[in-house]
């Protein structure tokens, strides 16, 4: 039996909002013998949210970037200065902390090695891995958890997750996305996709969603629930809701801070 519980720690942007943090969401994975506990898109402050929604930081054992924008990295070296100390000490566990990203993201870690040096430095007890869809490398898995990435219409180096269960379950994370053929190959009948829509309709940015472009991709992808989320405060009163089920018939609702889901 493999259990899947995912928690959205953040359902904003970097713009501060009182309800609504920076990105983030937790994939907790757990099988009779093993626990695995990732945590997508580290924005500032996720790890203490991640804490307060009752994950255990020692049992911190991937951490995923969707793009390297601020909004969505900003925990990193906080999370590396937490494991050096002594009560998170990974000496003895059966593997190290591991990173994943797009291309950059070895160039990102040794900058910020660079810049804070031994404050950061595990030692040999993190892994850093690029994930690359174009060449055969977007695969990955998080102990029983198949996952595979798609690039995707925001930054050069966007990427969107889809994350399966051996039940054929699946779940897909947009990241920050345009609307692009990546983010509806990710999202391909999946069970919940984690949608960003950033702006109300009327609203349209380069690089992120209105609802009734997310209602377009559900309803091309097929998915089954859509949850809208990184929302801007010009959604606030907006009824997002109901642009998007004008193209998609499935279940839509959207993310709130501490939403958590069981697949």
């Amino acid at each position: 039996m493999i259990n899947l519980t995912v928690t959205i720690l953040g359902s904003g942007t970097a713009v501060p909002w009182r309800d609504r943090c920076s990105p983030g969401v937790v994939l907790a994975v757990e099988t009779p013998e093993e626990k695995y506990l990732a945590l997508i898109d580290p924005s500032a402050g996720s790890s203490h949210r991640m804490a307060a929604c009752g994950y255990p930081f020692e049992g911190l054992t991937h951490v995923l970037f969707s793009h390297y924008h601020p909004d969505h990295t900003g925990d990193l070296v906080p999370i590396l200065f937490a494991l050096k100390n002594p009560r998170f000490g990974r000496v003895g566990l059966k593997s190290p902390l591991r990173l994943l990203g797009p291309p950059g993201l070895i160039r990102l870690h040794q900058s910020l090695l660079e810049v804070y040096g031994t404050w950061i430095d595990l030692e040999g007890r993190v892994r850093v891995q690029e994930v690359v869809p174009s060449q055969g490398h977007g695969f990955f898995a998080i102990g029983p958890l198949e996952a595979t990435c798609y690039p995707v219409m925001h930054s050069e180096e966007s990427v969107a997750y889809r994350f399966e269960l051996r039940s054929g379950k699946a779940l897909a994370y947009s990241g920050d996305t345009d609307r692009c053929v990546g983010i509806i190959q990710a999202a391909r009948n999946a069970d919940i996709l984690i949608l960003e829509c950033s702006y109300p309709e009327g609203e349209k940015h380069a690089g992120h969603l209105v609802p009734s472009e997310a209602g377009k991709i559900a309803m091309a992808a097929n998915a089954r629930r859509v949850i809208l989320t990184h929302l801007y405060p010009e959604c606030w009163g907006k009824d997002l809701v109901k642009m998007c089920r004008e193209h998609f018939s499935g279940e839509v609702s959207i993310a709130e801070d501490g939403l958590t889901i069981h697949l």
